[in-house]
């Protein structure tokens, strides 16, 4: 069950919300983004990178879980 967003009514805490919600999203873009060159561009011939591989896509399974009630409250 996703708990819904109320929109701020104090103009201080929107811009304060619109801020974090921006960083939040591109931390998850460069976590995806991470996790993506791990996967594909690593070089696992020389360094088993399995754990760390799996962690990076582990973490932006989270950031994407923490970012997905954001998506409709993007400014």
């Amino acid at each position: 069950m996703t708990a819904q967003i109320e929109a701020p009514t104090d103009p201080t805490a929107k811009k304060t919300i619109a801020m974090l919600t921006r960083r939040l999203l591109l931390l998850r873009d460069r976590i995806g983004f991470l996790s993506n060159w791990l996967a594909n561009h690593s070089d696992h011939r020389h360094a088993d990178l399995s754990y760390e591989t799996t962690y990076a896509i582990a973490t932006a399974d989270i950031a994407d879980e923490f970012c997905a009630d954001l998506e409709d409250t993007t400014p």
